[in-house]
């Protein structure tokens, strides 16, 4: 198996909490300056790499942002 063909995307979630999980999070692809994200659940970050696998717009992302939602 040659990796240079295994699909990934690198996830950065916001400030980490250990709240029970939304089921919501907010992605943000394009980041400029400094961007204020709100706290995430560490059940929504498992719930968006769940997605992520079965969604492959994701694939090959690089730095995207998770943070949790209103």
């Amino acid at each position: 198996l040659n990796e240079a063909n295994v699909p990934c995307v690198l996830a950065r979630p916001a400030a980490l909490t250990d709240k029970p999980g939304t089921g919501h999070y907010k992605v943000t692809e394009k980041q400029r300056g400094t961007t204020l994200a709100r706290p995430i659940p560490r059940a929504d970050v498992a719930r968006f790499l769940v997605d992520a696998v079965v969604d492959t717009s994701w694939d090959g992302k690089q730095g995207i942002q998770l943070s949790g939602k209103k």
